[in-house]
């Protein structure tokens, strides 16, 4: 089931075939896709009043675990449970790419840069910066925390990345010199999601913990 804000005096709720383990609204077009528990990645188009499926592609034998659209909205990536990647073309709903064995573990989060490049995080704690076309092997691999990579979000600039995780840590990683550069203490709770806000030439990163929401310290550009 996912809820949305229509505009209107009252939500509205579309069923999905099966249960979504992601979701992820286009940049631009009123779309969003979801990643399906049966391996499926559905496509829907909305509008103030309806919901339509626009396309639905059987992808993974396995749950898509994570889903993006990549910067421009043209393409969605979706990560498996079985450790793949697979990467469609919204428009030509054709296949475009096929990684395999990513992770050692599930993937559990993405994050496209560009159409060429995204990082992932699974599992175990470790976060993977890829070039798609240098792939299979990831230009940037850090074993950063020992718990999942329950989120990754980038400034506006697309300069640094920063990753929440089960162990309560917040890492930042610079993507110019593809490693990380800071992470904070260990909260006493799960990092769940992030998001960022820009003030002055600071970055505010607010983080979901299991029961409340946290302002972590600001990471300062010109320190990275």
């Amino acid at each position: 089931m996912v809820k949305w804000d229509s505009g209107m005096s009252t939500n509205k709720t579309v069923e999905l075939d099966c249960a979504a383990f992601g979701l992820h609204c286009h940049p631009t077009e009123p779309l969003f896709a979801a990643g399906l528990i049966d391996g499926s990645v559905q496509l829907y188009r909305y509008n103030e009043e309806t919901v339509t499926t626009e396309h639905t592609w059987t992808l993974h034998k396995k749950a898509s675990r994570a889903i993006t659209f990549i910067q421009d909205g043209n393409a969605i990536v979706s990560a498996s449970a079985a450790c793949a990647f697979r990467v469609v073309d919204v428009e030509s709903r054709q296949l475009l790419h096929t990684v395999k064995k990513v992770h050692g573990s599930p993937v559990y989060s993405l994050f496209a840069i560009n159409r060429n490049v995204m990082a992932s995080g699974d599992d175990d704690g470790t976060v993977k910066l890829w070039d798609m076309r240098q792939r299979p092997v990831p230009v940037m691999e850090e074993s950063a925390c020992c718990d999942r990579i329950s989120d990754l979000v980038s400034d506006g600039q697309r300069n640094v990345l920063l990753a929440t995780s089960g162990d309560g840590t917040l890492s930042v990683f610079n993507f110019r010199k593809r490693k990380l550069v800071k992470q904070s203490d260990t909260n006493d709770c799960d990092l769940n999601c992030a998001s960022i806000l820009k003030v002055g030439d600071s970055l505010s990163h607010i983080a979901h913990l299991s029961r409340r929401l946290c302002v972590l310290p600001k990471v300062v550009a010109s320190d990275i």
